[in-house]
């Protein structure tokens, strides 16, 4: 089970949310792009999150230990940020993607 902040677990108790998913992807270059299920775009931990990108996730289920957490994520995504050369150059091989849930509104 993950803990929420105090101050989100307060906000998703209230039953009326303003949350979103942020979807962060580090390159092994040191590249950095941000996108978000959001209709606009969402700066949270110093990085910009484009809005519109196209995906959708299903649950995220966490485990404890070692095992593989299961993640299951619908679409495409679409940046212009994403070229075709980057992407048959290998550039997003092994990159590390890191998903927050954001309260829009507040994202301290």
């Amino acid at each position: 089970m993950k803990t929420l902040p105090p101050a989100l677990a307060t906000h998703v108790a209230g039953g009326l949310t303003t949350l979103c998913r942020c979807w962060r992807v580090d390159r092994r270059d040191g590249a950095v792009m941000g996108f978000t299920d959001f209709d606009r775009d969402v700066v949270f931990d110093a990085v910009t999150y484009k809005a519109a990108s196209g995906f959708t996730a299903t649950a995220i289920e966490g485990q404890l230990g070692l095992a593989v957490s299961n993640l299951d994520v619908q679409g495409a995504l679409s940046s212009d940020a994403l070229t075709e050369d980057d992407l048959h150059g290998g550039r997003y091989d092994d990159a590390a993607v890191t998903i927050y849930l954001v309260n829009w509104s507040d994202v301290a």
